[in-house]
């Protein structure tokens, strides 16, 4: 099998398994439409796949690329015999009423520009050999020595690897505490390279253009469910994907953050059904996203807990948030106060103080303010980094807190946006962290994950204030 069908067939298996899954699922137990299921079921399909080799690793074989993916073929058969046998019972949402020229004109457009600028990202990604300096030091040596091997060869600390005997088969790398970070984007580079037959193609990161289109379906087609007209929802895509930052962590393929930031927008916009219609097929999705995030990225482990929280807390009434609001507050008054100190069962210490913040498989923090105003609001209001993205959001933001109607109507994107905002904030305020403001060395691609849920909150508003009823005063002016 050549390189290039070896790629392509590493992204179209994992694609149309989610997307058979994502199909029969949604068309019977919940609304959706074509792009909603092109884009979940990419991503379903790539964590699937993922589990799939490390279900193969279990087994004891050697590393392949056709058993994990004939077991994948296995279940999208199985899907597909589902929805022959019970075919699904919704039609996709109906399209709205015929648009003006010059709308389709102005939409068609914009799509042509997004086009043609992934066509050159993608062509810059197969160009360049691999370049950003986080896939060298934390995930593409954990792939390359899985791929040679053909087995999960363990990697371990740089003390516990100077300790261990010749003989024992072990790695480690240099970047602090990177051999035990999560193992979603070397399982990822993993499978390209599986399928590929090589671990120094470019063809192997052709999944950071796809994960971009995937995401781009989701926002689309969430947008239209919610009610955003077509205009609106291109825009939205088109508001996304012209982001310098967005473009670079498709170009420089390797990184982990664009795969975190699809995987919990996705998770939030599906939240949103479970919000507006408990559709249990959408909490299923978010709760499934929700580990992917988790073996993403440390940060994702945080996003994780917090798709969780938000799956609950949608779905709750004031007067029971209010109830839960309680104890909460009284457990940050002992936490703030004396601090909860903990040791967990094969997870290890848990410390929530004023002081300091140990979290099992997360790290180990000082608290301490750091002033850092000044590189953030320079890194997200001033450079080209993110156009007007945030000064968009800002004045959305402001927008719903004086429209309260708006705010109920948009509640579970708004209550996203702010925690995962107040998240980044606070690790860059008052942990050690605060260092990589400074020199903007990660500040940026760390906004990367409250981007679409920026765009997609922003667009809601607005769709919601172009339904808004106009008041008698109104009319008559």
């Amino acid at each position: 099998m050549s390189a290039l069908l070896g790629a392509l067939l590493a992204i179209a298996l994992p694609w149309l398994v989610g997307g058979v899954w994502v199909y029969w699922l949604l068309g019977r137990y919940a609304r959706y439409n074509t792009f909603v299921v092109l884009g979940h079921g990419y991503l379903l399909g790539v964590f699937l796949a993922t589990a799939a080799l490390r279900a193969w690793g279990l087994t004891g074989l050697a590393l392949n690329f056709w058993g994990p993916a004939s077991a994948l073929a296995l279940l999208g058969f199985a899907g597909a015999a589902l929805a022959w046998r019970r075919p699904v019972l919704q039609p996709p949402a109906p399209a709205r009423a015929a648009l003006p020229g010059w709308q389709l004109g102005l939409a068609a457009l914009l799509l042509l520009l997004l086009a043609w600028r992934y066509l050159t990202i993608g062509e810059e990604l197969l160009l360049r050999p691999l370049y950003p300096w986080d896939a060298w030091m934390n995930w593409s040596p954990k792939a390359i020595v899985w791929f040679h091997y053909r087995e999960f060869t363990p990697f371990v600390s740089p003390n516990d690897w100077l300790l261990l005997p010749p003989e024992d088969r072990a790695y480690t790398l240099g970047a602090f505490n990177a051999w035990k970070y999560p193992v979603g984007v070397p399982l990822l580079e993993l499978w390209g390279m599986l399928a590929v037959g090589s671990s120094d193609s470019s063809l192997v990161f052709l999944p950071w253009v796809a994960v971009a289109l995937a995401l781009a379906a989701i926002l689309y087609g969430h947008l239209r469910l919610a009610g955003a007209a077509l205009p609106l929802a291109v825009l939205g895509v088109y508001l996304l994907f012209s982001q310098p930052f967005v473009n670079v962590h498709s170009a420089l393929a390797g990184y982990a953050d664009l795969w975190v930031a699809a995987t919990f927008a996705a998770a939030v916009f599906a939240l949103t059904e479970w919000e507006e219609r408990r559709s249990l097929v959408y909490a299923g999705l978010a709760l499934a996203y929700a580990a992917f995030c988790a073996q993403l990225k440390i940060p994702g482990i945080i996003l994780a807990g917090m798709i969780i929280a938000l799956l609950v807390a949608i779905r709750l009434d004031w007067r029971r948030l209010l109830l839960l609001a309680l104890p909460a507050l009284a457990l940050l008054v002992v936490v703030l106060t004396w601090g909860i100190h903990l040791q967990i069962p094969g997870l290890g210490p848990l410390t929530l103080s004023a002081q300091q913040v140990t979290i099992p498989a997360v790290g180990d923090f000082r608290i301490e303010f750091h002033p850092v105003q000044d590189a953030l609001l320079r890194a997200n209001f001033l450079m080209i980094n993110w156009h007007l993205l945030w000064y968009v959001t800002a004045a959305a933001l402001v927008l719903s807190l004086l429209r309260p109607r708006l705010l109920r109507a948009t509640l579970g994107s708004w209550l996203a946006l702010v925690l995962c905002v107040a998240f980044l904030l606070f690790v860059y305020f008052f942990t050690g962290r605060y260092r990589f403001a400074l020199d903007y060395s990660q500040v940026n691609r760390a906004f990367l994950y409250a981007a679409p849920l920026a765009v997609f909150f922003v667009c809601r508003l607005l769709g919601r204030l172009e339904n808004t009823p106009a008041k008698p005063a109104d009319r008559a002016g």
